[in-house]
């Protein structure tokens, strides 16, 4: 029998990473050197719609960041400008899961996630605009107040999902476990933010290596139906 074991999600610090801030400043370098990885995943996703904007967001912009944080760098595109069979969202997707698989970024040691913004889509926790060197949302340092056996038991109910996922061996069940805990968290955070319940089992999860055991599941199980 696996025993259980809950790493809390999250934990508030008095000021933000000092690896990429000064006080509530984002250090010129790391400005510039996100500036760049910008250019190089927009040049990667060939397309003629503008950028509207360069963000970053998520719990390196914040107070809630961990050893496990990355860094989420967001494009912001008007899609309706995007002419595409399949959807701006899903091209925009394929396209992000390809750039992650060819490229490992890091900005003094923090792994950096890039993304396609919709420059209709809600803004939902904190966020800096590289290119206006400006906060549209300043983070706030808030009391940690959520309902700790609420999280654990809904993260031990994903690590049962996720465990009964990977024993079928079926990359498309996997797939779907997958696809479902995404939509969770980004429901969680729609409607609570970066406290809500779902955010926090979700990193409770990453903090437990529980979302890399799914992604190596799948990983590992592609390989194998690619295989001869």
């Amino acid at each position: 029998m696996q025993i259980f074991e809950f790493k809390p999600p999250i934990k508030i610090h008095t000021e933000l990473n000092p690896k990429l801030w000064k006080g509530e400043d984002l250090r010129l370098e790391v400005n510039r050197a996100l500036m760049r990885i910008a250019g190089e995943f927009y040049k990667f996703l060939d397309i003629r719609a503008h950028v509207k904007d360069v963000l970053i967001t998520g719990s390196q912009v914040n107070f809630n960041y961990g050893p496990e944080s990355d860094l989420d760098l967001h494009l912001v595109i008007d899609f309706s400008e995007v002419e595409c069979e399949i959807g701006a969202r899903e091209l925009f997707d394929t396209k992000r899961k390809l750039w992650k698989e060819e490229h490992n970024i890091t900005v003094h040691g923090v792994e950096v996630e890039c993304y396609v913004e919709d420059v209709n889509d809600k803004t939902v926790s904190s966020t800096y605009s590289l290119t206006r060197s400006k906060w549209l949302v300043k983070p706030e340092r808030q009391e940690i107040r959520y309902d700790i056996n609420k999280v654990k038991k809904i993260t031990r109910h994903w690590e049962e999902v996720i465990d009964r996922a990977i024993a079928t061996k079926s990359l498309k069940k996997c797939e779907h476990v997958r696809k479902e805990l995404k939509q969770f968290r980004q429901d969680s955070l729609n409607q609570d933010g970066e406290l809500g319940l779902g955010n926090l089992a979700f990193k409770a999860l990453r903090n437990s290596e529980y979302i890399g055991k799914l992604m190596a599941a799948i990983r590992a199980y592609d390989d194998q139906r690619l295989s001869i």
